[in-house]
């Protein structure tokens, strides 16, 4: 029989998705040789770039005209790598980036409310072209209001096992699962 718990959870009172693409152009002169390399050109080049941080932070709350909502502005900031790749396929000249915009969604984001922002992110085509490197990259943001709430719910508290680890001899892949678990509570 179970019995009635209480458990805290974050409540999604309201979430959106937005998607921004831009274009990025970053001339020669940034481009730092990659040895054995000595000189950056797009001569026979091609080029590839990689995300390699992006974070969303909230940074202001305003209530918006509707009752209850609330213009929820985000700094979004992103770490450009660029990468001149010549008809080798060898790296020979690399440069990073860094930039900043705002996104300003409308959300029911009360008092108490907090704010998350998952970024998913994906970089290119790029091309090399005269004196300059021209890389497009796509970013999506899913925005969430969340509040804490204490939910009353029929469960059985669970107290943790020793785990199971597998024999390193002989190697098993992937590992085998244990067709028993003893600590779950058996279906109803």
């Amino acid at each position: 029989m179970a019995d009635q718990i209480c458990i805290e959870v974050p409540q999604v009172l309201d979430f959106c998705f937005q998607t921004e693409t831009s274009d990025v152009c970053l001339p020669l002169s940034v481009f730092v040789p990659v040895a054995p390399a000595t000189v950056c050109t797009c001569t026979g080049s091609t080029a590839s770039c990689t995300l390699t941080s992006v974070t969303c932070t909230e940074v202001s709350r305003a209530p918006a005209a509707n009752s209850g909502f609330f213009n929820v502005t985000f700094l979004v900031s992103f770490t450009l790598t660029v990468n001149i790749i010549n008809a080798a396929g060898v790296v020979t000249c690399t440069a990073t980036t860094t930039s900043s915009f705002f996104k300003t969604v409308t959300l029911c984001a009360p008092d108490g409310a907090t704010t998350v922002c998952d970024v998913t992110f994906g970089c290119g085509p790029c091309i090399c072209i005269d004196d300059v490197v021209c890389c497009t990259f796509n970013l999506c943001l899913v925005i969430k209001s969340v509040f804490p709430v204490v939910l009353s719910v029929a469960g059985t508290v669970l107290t943790p096992g020793v785990c199971v680890t597998p024999s390193p001899f002989p190697p098993v892949c992937p590992p085998t699962v244990p067709t028993v678990c003893l600590n779950c509570p058996p279906p109803v």
